[in-house]
């Protein structure tokens, strides 16, 4: 089965779309039909959690609460692996991108 890790910028945008679709919102649909194993990890989910929370520009535009945005937070690190014993990469020019 082909695996995957799904970049914190993706995986907002799911949450913000979740009504309108868009590939975002399908790559879940993928990975809740099992078409792919999703792995992530506690930084990236805290991540997400941290974005969806605290950035009002965000808030102000969708306009969602915060149950809303941690009922996502939740699904999503239930319908992956997470991934804790990571190895140190050095992929990306920013290294705050470099968590798997």
């Amino acid at each position: 089965m082909p695996k995957a890790v799904i970049d914190t910028t993706v995986l907002v945008s799911a949450f913000l779309r979740l009504n309108v679709g868009g590939v975002s919102t399908e790559l879940l649909h993928f990975a809740e039909r099992a078409s792919f194993d999703l792995f992530l990890s506690p930084q990236i989910l805290d991540e997400l959690k941290r974005v969806l929370l605290t950035k009002r520009h965000l808030r102000a535009r969708y306009q969602y609460d915060d149950a809303a945005a941690l009922e996502f937070t939740d699904g999503v690190a239930e319908l992956a692996t997470v991934i804790t014993d990571l190895p140190d990469v050095k992929i990306v020019r920013d290294p705050t991108d470099d968590m798997i």
